[in-house]
């Protein structure tokens, strides 16, 4: 299985999703993976940790949620699920010490994996419906004009230039995506020990979402308070941040 699909391959797997076997489509490796969690954690897991009745009802009815939508291809159920998997991760080893940092950093990696790949095959097959495939005789005729990567890449400097909406550069960057970050640097700080690795990359990520966020806190034109409560969540939160990577105690 590729970790990262290229352009080419989602193409080609969206363009014969309907005659592909069930193994081989990238939303159905993802809902094999929910399932083989949810195996490792409640079957096996339970009796080791001592997991309730109440919480095991609990991991098994939201995973079998997620699961449920995922295989009908919605994309926010791929993302939320793996942002709640690397979060459980995050805390499962930075607080209850379950588990080995690299076995985890392998799962956080595979989820990562299976997201991107479950989200751009459907974001392609929602493509192909909203333009008529059927039109075209030659698939060859049919490609994607923008990469994965060139619209990252183009939205990274759109939020670093203020550019993108004021809510989406909160919410979607400041919030969600430094829930990402911080899981990444959580890891890599358990991995290597160190205080001040851990320190520099919190520092530089805080920066970066800071910059994002004033700028486009600039160019809202909205109500004035939007903008003034923006600029004092990043103040706060850059001064919490920085407290944190130093390791001062308050």
């Amino acid at each position: 299985m590729a970790w990262i699909l290229t352009k080419e391959q989602i193409e080609k797997e969206a363009k014969s999703y309907s005659t592909l076997p069930f193994y081989k489509k990238s939303k159905n490796i993802y809902f094999g993976f929910i399932i083989y969690i949810l195996f490792i954690s409640v079957f096996l897991s339970a009796e080791q940790f001592n997991l309730s009745q109440e919480i095991l009802i609990f991991v098994l009815f939201y995973n079998s949620v997620f699961a449920m939508f995922i295989y009908y291809n919605h994309r926010w159920a791929m993302a939320a699920f793996c942002l709640v998997y690397l979060y459980d991760r995050y805390i499962s080893i930075t607080q209850y010490n379950l588990g080995a940092p690299l076995e985890e950093l392998f799962y956080a990696a595979l989820s990562l994996s299976l997201t991107y790949r479950s989200i751009m095959v459907s974001n392609y097959l929602m493509y192909l419906e909203k333009n008529d495939f059927r039109q075209y005789k030659n698939v060859e005729d049919y490609t994607f004009d923008v990469t994965f990567v060139d619209k990252v890449m183009k939205y990274l400097q759109d939020f670093i230039n203020g550019d993108i909406t004021l809510w989406k550069s909160y919410w979607l960057m400041g919030v969600l995506l430094s829930l990402l970050a911080g899981f990444a640097i959580g890891l890599i700080g358990v991995m290597v020990d160190n205080q001040v690795v851990v320190g520099v990359l919190l520092i530089f990520w805080t920066i970066f979402i800071s910059i994002g966020i004033w700028r486009s806190s600039d160019k809202y034109d909205g109500k004035q308070v939007w903008s003034i409560l923006a600029k004092l969540a990043v103040i706060l939160g850059m001064i919490s941040n920085i407290i944190t990577a130093l390791g001062v105690n308050i």
